[in-house]
């Protein structure tokens, strides 16, 4: 127990019956008043004397000494002085909010404040520390402006869902310690979802889909999203883990797709949100594809030849297009500038392994060309052409007889000269048969 004394506001005149200030022992009832600018009392006296009755402050309970508290209180002339019991129970109030301008969400602070109320309220407030749980931040306890014993923290919420906050007071030497709980729907963070895919591209030529996620919830501390992307292109489905990005609460991943057929596609992204950030809305994206290119080589073999000659014109058309190659089917046509299609043994030819070849008979002399190969294209590629010339030199031309090979031409002078030709051998023959007869 200690001894403590009350302001001189609260002083008691006793008297006895006599009427003389003899000092008697009495019980001082006392309630203090919470909340007020300063502390206030009602307060009673119990006078152990029956006989004894007060004449100035306070109010007497008209009770007798029979139903007096039993703890004794000592009363002097013109001042009073109670003895106060150690140890007075205490009971905390705990509130929580959110601060000015925000809301209840995972990363933004939490302002908690406690008043420490006393059982019975004495000439004193309580003193000492709070402890806050989660976070471990305390305060000291301290009258508010209306002189109220309080303290405050703040606590950042790590989560979503029904947050649970605990208050431990330490107690002084005139208080006891105490502790309170209350709770809190604290709410995920929100977050903006969108994607972009490289656009046009090329029938299957891979276009490139970046999703980036913000963490987007204004105050407190923003948190980088994780989790899973999920991306839906013309029915497949991929899947793409997402990292940090470049600013703080920002967080992308990308994943590549390609599509076969011409037109225009969409990449469809969602983000369903991990254990602090909500989902967003899906995004879509819409890549253009377009057909692949091909180029067209054309060769005519020989390229020069004889008016009337058959030259052979082969046409090579290939896939020129980035990603996956396609070889090119379809019909090659074919013309000449200067050539009548009548040339042509076939105007067209059927690729095959992107490769097919026509007869060309040149009807006249000079170059002919250019002659254009047309390939019309195919489900998966645009048109191309490739150019040729030939030359095309007339048959050569037979120079005239000399005078030797006009006179061995003429038939008269074979008919002369065969006599001639004729006798050399006959003549030989004679002479031979002669020498053995002699």
């Amino acid at each position: 127990m200690i001894m403590m004394t009350l302001p001189s506001t609260v002083s008691f005149y006793i008297a006895s019956a006599k009427g003389d200030f003899t000092p008697l022992v009495a019980e001082f009832n006392w309630k203090m008043k919470p909340r007020f600018p300063t502390p206030q009392y009602d307060y009673s006296l119990c006078y152990l004397n029956p006989e004894s009755y007060l004449t100035t402050g306070g109010k007497s309970d008209g009770q007798n000494g029979a139903n007096c508290p039993a703890l004794p209180r000592s009363v002097t002339l013109n001042s009073f002085s109670v003895v106060v019991p150690t140890g007075i129970d205490t009971t905390l109030d705990l509130g929580c909010g959110p601060t000015v301008g925000s809301t209840l969400t995972v990363g933004v602070p939490l302002q908690c404040i406690v008043y420490v109320l006393p059982a019975v309220v004495p000439p004193t407030i309580p003193t000492g520390q709070v402890i806050f749980s989660p976070g471990g931040g305390t305060c000291i306890v301290e009258p508010d402006q209306r002189g109220n014993p309080e303290c405050d923290s703040l606590i950042t919420p790590t989560g979503p869902g029904i947050l649970t906050i605990t208050v431990s007071y330490g107690g002084d030497s005139l208080f006891n310690p105490s502790s309170a709980t209350t709770t809190v729907a604290v709410h995920p963070r929100t977050t903006i979802f969108g994607i972009v895919c490289t656009s046009p591209v090329v029938i299957d030529q891979d276009s490139t889909c970046t999703a980036t996620v913000d963490d987007n919830t204004p105050g407190g501390t923003s948190f980088n999203p994780v989790g899973v992307v999920e991306f839906h292109f013309s029915g497949v489905t991929r899947l793409c883990s997402l990292s940090a990005g470049t600013i703080a609460g920002e967080a992308t991943c990308s994943t590549r797709f390609t599509e076969s057929t011409r037109g225009p596609a969409n990449v469809t992204g969602s983000y369903d949100g991990d254990s602090v950030h909500s989902g967003s809305p899906a995004a879509i994206a819409t890549v253009n594809v377009n057909l692949r290119a091909a180029s067209t080589t054309l060769n005519c073999s020989p390229a020069s030849a004889l008016v009337g000659t058959p030259v052979t014109c082969s046409v090579t058309v290939t896939d020129a297009s980035p990603g996956t190659a396609i070889v090119p089917m379809g019909t090659v046509t074919f013309a000449s500038g200067t050539a009548p299609s009548s040339d042509f043994a076939s105007i067209s030819c059927t690729l095959q392994g992107g490769v097919c070849s026509v007869i060309f008979t040149p009807s006249a002399t000079g170059s002919q060309g250019p002659i254009i190969a047309s390939f019309g294209g195919d489900a998966s590629h645009n048109l191309a052409t490739g150019h040729a010339s030939v030359v095309v030199n007339p048959p050569p031309r037979q120079s005239p007889p000399s005078g030797v090979d006009l006179y061995f031409a003429s038939p008269l002078r074979w008919f002369t000269l065969l006599p001639a030709v004729l006798g050399i051998p006959l003549a030989l023959i004679m002479r031979k048969r002669k020498k053995r007869m002699a």
